[in-house]
């Protein structure tokens, strides 16, 4: 795997890529299908090797686009808050 996961709430899986081995941006078929299979049907957020933050967008594990928002960790960081209050 060359992404650790970083957050994971009912709704969401936040992942970064760790620059080992195939990218989360070269992988993101097989990047979908084992998060669903092990996570559950959930919305990826994604933080390639430049920093930015975007979404894995898919159908039940099934790559469909990258969804480029440009999220900053700032930003990332106010999402994961966001999401723990709702826990």
């Amino acid at each position: 795997m060359s992404y650790k996961l970083r957050f994971n709430s009912p709704r969401w899986l936040f992942i970064e890529d760790t620059g080992e081995g195939m990218s989360i941006t070269n992988d993101a078929e097989g990047v979908c299908e084992y998060l669903v299979l092990n996570y559950g049907n959930k919305r990826i957020m994604y933080r390639d090797s430049d920093g930015t933050w975007d979404e894995l967008c898919h159908n039940h594990g099934i790559f469909k686009r990258f969804e480029f928002h440009g999220y900053t960790d700032y930003d990332v960081d106010r999402l994961i808050e966001l999401e723990s209050v709702k826990l």
